[in-house]
C-alpha cells in the first residue's frame, strides 16, 4: 500500500490538550495555491499544491518533477482528503484510484478502522491505534487479523504543517522519512481570512 501523508495537526504541547483543538487541517493558513515542499529519505523533493473541492475539503496534487521555481510541475498522483485532513482517496491517473472508507484514520487519536481499496479493487481491513507521545503523534496500523503492519510517527510545526515523518515497517526494514523544507504561499494572509 502506498502511504500519503497530507499535512496537518498542530503542536502537541501535552497530552491534555482538548482532541477537537490539535487534529484538523489549517484552512486559515493554506489558501489555494498553497505550494508544501517536502524532502524525502532518498534525497529527491515533492510539491504538495493544495486547492479545495466544492465541499472545502482539501485537494493536493503532489509533483515528482520539480522545476526550481516550483511551478508546472509533472503530478504524479492527487490526494482527496476530509475537512479534517483524513485522506479518502488517492488518484493517480484519470479513473484510477486507491479508496480509504471512511477515510485512512491518520487525524484520529485512538482506536479508529478503516477499509483500503487498491487500484485493481482489492480491499483490506485496517486497524489503527494513536497516540500523542511528546510533541509526537504515533500511530501503528495493523490488520484485520490483528498483525502489525507499520508504524508512522509525525511532528508538526507551530503552523499545523505536518513538520516531519517517520514510516518504519514492522514486518521488513522498510523506512520511509519526509521532511517539509518550504511553504510556498499565494499571497500574504489575513487573519481574518478563514476560507481558501
Amino acid at each position: 500500500m502506498r502511504l500519503v501523508f497530507p499535512l496537518i495537526l498542530a503542536v502537541f504541547a501535552s497530552q491534555s490538550t482538548d482532541a477537537q483543538e490539535i487534529l484538523g487541517w489549517p484552512t486559515d493558513k493554506t489558501p489555494s495555491g498553497t505550494k508544501l515542499i517536502y524532502e524525502l529519505s532518498d534525497g529527491s523533493t515533492r510539491v504538495r499544491e493544495v486547492s479545495y473541492d466544492n465541499s472545502g475539503n482539501p485537494v493536493l496534487k503532489v509533483s515528482t518533477d520539480i522545476e526550481e521555481n516550483y511551478n508546472d510541475n509533472k503530478v504524479s498522483h492527487t490526494i482527496f482528503a476530509d475537512i479534517m485532513g483524513n485522506v479518502t482517496s488517492l488518484e493517480y491517473q484519470p479513473g484510477r484510484y486507491e479508496t480509504y472508507t471512511p477515510h485512512n484514520c491518520s487525524r484520529v487519536l485512538g482506536h479508529c478502522e478503516y477499509t483500503f481499496t487498491n487500484i485493481k479493487g482489492r480491499e483490506f481491513k485496517r486497524v489503527t491505534e494513536s497516540q500523542i507521545q511528546g510533541d509526537w503523534l504515533i500511530e501503528i496500523v495493523k490488520s484485520e487479523s490483528g498483525t502489525e503492519l507499520w508504524t508512522t510517527r509525525r511532528q508538526f510545526s507551530k503552523d499545523g504543517f505536518l513538520q516531519r515523518l517517520e514510516h518504519f515497517g514492522s514486518y521488513d526494514d522498510s523506512r520511509f522519512e519526509m521532511t517539509l523544507k518550504k511553504v510556498v504561499r499565494p499571497y500574504a494572509i489575513e487573519p481574518s481570512e478563514r476560507k481558501p
